[in-house]
């Protein structure tokens, strides 16, 4: 892929997650861009949305994180994509087993950092999985 090419990727997501915060009510946008390649999502790929939980009622994060993943669908509609968006609780029930919202690793640099373990990279690999999107809440 064309550098270009992949700048436009980028800018894509850094677009989308844009929209998908701002519709969440939020004020503030941090992209941030990590992974192992680059490229269009391709048909049968999947994305997720984890929500970097920061504390309060559990609950109050589940449907925050649905609400989003919920915009994430629409975009990914809209946009005529023939990816698809796995449900955050199935990604989680298969990558973490017995773990939810509250102690499943969700930031960044942890998901990151599990980039490197060759089981990790497995899970991702059997659900198609190409993108996580990583959602940050915060008040300021």
């Amino acid at each position: 892929m064309k550098r270009s090419d992949e700048r436009k990727v980028t800018r894509g997501i850094a677009s989308f997650l844009l929209v998908a915060v701002c519709l969440a009510g939020c004020s503030g946008v941090e992209v941030q861009v990590s992974g192992r390649g680059a490229g269009l999502v391709e048909q049968g790929e999947a994305l997720t949305l984890v929500l970097d939980y920061g504390g309060g009622a559990p609950k109050d994060a589940v449907e925050l994180e649905a609400r989003l993943s919920t915009c994430v669908q629409g975009a990914l509609e809209a946009a005529g994509s023939t990816a698809h968006l796995l449900p955050s609780a199935e990604f989680r029930r298969a990558v973490f087993p017995g773990m939810d919202i509250t102690s499943a690793p969700r930031s960044v640099e942890s998901l990151a950092a599990l980039l490197t373990a060759p089981e990790f990279l497995q899970k991702i690999e059997a659900l198609h999985l190409r993108y996580v999107v990583n959602v940050r809440e915060g008040t300021a």
